[in-house]
Order: C-alpha cells, then sequence, then structure tokens
C-alpha cells in the first residue's frame, strides 16, 4: 500500500515539474517570438506543445 501511494506521489511530483518547466519555457519562448514576428511566435507555440506532448507520452510509457 505504501509503495503504490510513494509511486503515486512520485509520478505526480515528476508530472508537476515538467509542467512548471514547460509553462516556463513557453513563456519566455512565446514572448521572445512574438516580439520578432507573429507568425513565427504561432509556429513556436505550435511546435513547443507537440514536443511536450510527444515528452510527457514517451514518459509514461516508460513508467
Amino acid at each position: 500500500m505504501i509503495n503504490k501511494f510513494w509511486k503515486f506521489l512520485k509520478k505526480v511530483y515528476f508530472l508537476y515539474i515538467q509542467a512548471i518547466l514547460f509553462v516556463a519555457g513557453f513563456v519566455l519562448l512565446n514572448v521572445a517570438c512574438y516580439q520578432l514576428n507573429v507568425t513565427a511566435g504561432l509556429f513556436v507555440s505550435g511546435f513547443t506543445l507537440i514536443l511536450f506532448a510527444l515528452i510527457i507520452n514517451s514518459d509514461q510509457e516508460k513508467r
């Protein structure tokens, strides 16, 4: 029972850390790209979201 709880806690913790890093990177990239060009900002936003989805998916498959 404790091992299951520990695994659940570890999984939530890692997803939380990944989410914080993703949001921070996403905001920085968007601000930088939107200052240059709106189209580039939209492209980077879409690419970043797809990349994050792939990372989360592969991370969940490993566990």
